[in-house]
């Protein structure tokens, strides 16, 4: 069974949201997709509320992976994990992360 994790996060202040967003599609996506046990991954921008108010978070990332266990084993062990963390966290703040479970088989469109 997939778990999904959901990392809810925001710009630090005085942090480019054009250059945030480039450096996901130079950097981050790749170097997804070298994590076997990542079977979906996508980083959303939040554009506003429901109701057209301003939302506490920016961005959206939503992880789909085979198990978080071996997610967290091989994103702790990937080279250059350090300098990935540092480049990460000079755009944004993750204030939330949590994992979650698809109740049943989910609704069909």
């Amino acid at each position: 069974m997939t778990q999904t994790i959901f990392f809810l996060s925001r710009l630090k202040p005085g942090a480019d949201a054009a250059a945030y967003e480039a450096w996901v599609e130079a950097v981050d996506y790749p170097r997804v997709r070298t994590i076997d046990a990542i079977l979906e991954y996508a980083v959303q921008r939040i554009a506003a509320g429901p109701m057209g108010e301003k939302p506490p978070f920016d961005y959206i990332e939503r992880v789909v992976v085979t198990s978080v266990e071996a997610y967290e084993s091989e994103r702790r062990s990937k080279p250059g994990r350090e300098e990935f963390l540092e480049q990460i966290g000079s755009f944004i703040e993750i204030p939330y992360a949590f994992v979650a479970s698809t109740i049943g088989d989910g609704a069909k469109p």
